[in-house]
């Protein structure tokens, strides 16, 4: 049995509305702009932790609230600048 995408099943939390959807790919394409790692390398979890409530139908406003929480880890970093080419990658092995 196939069941259309708008039918909901048992209690499954409400589908996200369009401003919530934009929301979490503005917040997607800004996290771009921060580095992929904070403090002591640890990783970021950011799109999977913004993902996550959009899927339970959390607001838009929570989203942008968490957001910001969250990117107060990297407060001071850079992100890294592009890797390059490596020409001979031979010359890299140890």
């Amino acid at each position: 049995m196939l069941v259309k995408p708008e039918t909901r099943i048992f209690n499954s939390p409400p589908l996200p509305s369009s401003s919530a959807s934009e929301t979490l790919q503005s917040l997607l394409s800004a996290h771009l702009q921060l580095p992929a790692e904070y403090q002591d390398q640890l990783t970021s979890h950011l799109p999977m932790a913004l993902q996550a409530p959009h899927s339970l139908g959390a607001s838009a406003e929570r989203m942008q609230a968490f957001y910001a929480a969250y990117a107060k880890r990297f407060d001071g970093m850079h992100t890294a600048a592009a890797a390059q080419p490596v020409a001979d990658w031979r010359s890299l092995r140890g």
